[in-house]
């Protein structure tokens, strides 16, 4: 079931957690990427649109980090699941180099759609692009890298996502969320390393930027969820 005013209660604690965290957190990026100019906090995650999150479902997006996010976006307070959740209402128009390379976004669409349990014809499923982006204010996200990162994840990200507070961070939005469901990005290795044990189901997909068909990813996910119904209705 949604519950609008739930959801706005979860996000409104993740926003307060990551107020909390911004200043040890901002110490670890730092060392991690040399970065000379760094924001004056961490971005924001959560729940993308509370109408249409269902936390009876619970489904989490763990990624691994965005590329590049000014600060002049940080002093805005453009933080990235308000933009997301712009992209899920509006669609890309207007989104620059995200809207003219939407296969990332399309891919994750789909796969929010599929665990959502309304159609699983990945036939169908792969050929969405609109219903792919609505699809997308169904679900809970965060990037285990929580300031920005660049054009490709390389030792600095390993470095950061590695770190005892990102794993503190990590443990601390599951604590709030309380998902069922959690998708790895390609984020996996990084999840088990700070994730003992998970109540839920954990299914493990590539980057959704990944060279790799929608079709091969759909029916990745579809060998996970053998029997979706069970994961989704416990």
């Amino acid at each position: 079931m949604v519950d609008i005013q739930k959801n706005e209660q979860v996000n409104g604690e993740l926003r307060a957690l990551y107020q909390q965290y911004a200043e040890a957190y901002l110490s670890a990026y730092r060392a991690a990427f040399h970065d000379p100019e760094p924001p004056h906090r961490i971005n924001e995650f959560g729940i993308i649109d509370v109408k249409q999150y269902d936390g009876d479902k619970g489904i989490l997006f763990i990624a691994k980090e965005t590329n590049g996010w000014d600060n002049a976006d940080y002093k805005a307070d453009r933080l990235f699941r308000s933009w997301v959740n712009g992209i899920a209402r509006n669609g890309l128009a207007g989104k620059g180099h995200v809207g003219r390379h939407p296969g990332m976004w399309y891919n994750l669409g789909r796969w929010a759609a599929y665990l959502n349990g309304t159609n699983r014809n990945i036939d169908q499923i792969k050929t969405y692009k609109r219903e792919a982006l609505q699809a997308i204010g169904t679900v809970a996200f965060t990037n285990l890298n929580k300031v920005r990162g660049r054009g490709s994840s390389g030792k600095e990200y390993w470095a950061l996502a590695n770190t005892d507070i990102s794993g503190r961070l990590l443990r601390a939005e599951l604590d709030i969320l309380r998902p069922k469901i959690v998708v790895c990005c390609g984020t996996s290795i990084v999840f088990r390393t700070h994730i003992e044990l998970f109540p839920g189901a954990v299914i493990s997909m590539p980057h959704p930027a990944a060279r790799m068909g929608s079709t091969q990813m759909l029916r990745r996910l579809e060998e996970q969820t053998r029997q979706p119904e069970d994961i989704l209705s416990s």
